[in-house]
């Protein structure tokens, strides 16, 4: 029956004094624990359905939803996943910020060699400066 009430806004108080009941004896209907049959005809005018579309109501509301269960199930499943994405987006972060630095220390490497003035390359390889004029 909650399920009829909230979608309206109503307070448990507000739908006893709609229905002319107490608020007791929503509370009760409401947990499941019955109602006579002036009391379902009370609370069926309110809502403007039939005793028999309240009951089914009623007892819809006192088993759990499949829909409940569904959740339930899944929500671990959901969560799993969702923990493994993060895993996963982490792990990519990790790796591109890996790259950009072994990117800045190629790029430093490469200009402190073309900062190396040709006598000094030269020295290194080997030729003289007079070999050194030829490759300029």
């Amino acid at each position: 029956m909650k399920s009829l009430r909230l979608p309206r806004h109503w307070s448990q108080e507000q739908l006893a004094q709609l229905s002319n009941l107490n608020v007791r004896t929503i509370q009760r209907v409401e947990k499941g624990e019955g109602a006579g049959l002036e009391t379902l005809k009370s609370l069926a005018s309110v809502f403007e359905i039939s005793v028999d579309e309240l009951k089914a109501v009623i007892e819809r509301g006192n088993q759990p939803r499949s829909e409940d269960v569904f959740n339930s199930e899944n929500s671990k499943a959901m969560h799993e996943r969702a923990k493994a994405k993060v895993t996963t987006i982490k792990y990519f972060y990790a790796f591109t910020a890996f790259l950009g630095a072994v990117d800045l220390c190629c790029t430093l490497l490469q200009q402190s060699v073309c900062h190396l003035d040709k006598a000094t390359v030269c020295r290194s390889s080997g030729l003289n400066q007079k070999q050194s004029t030829q490759y300029k």
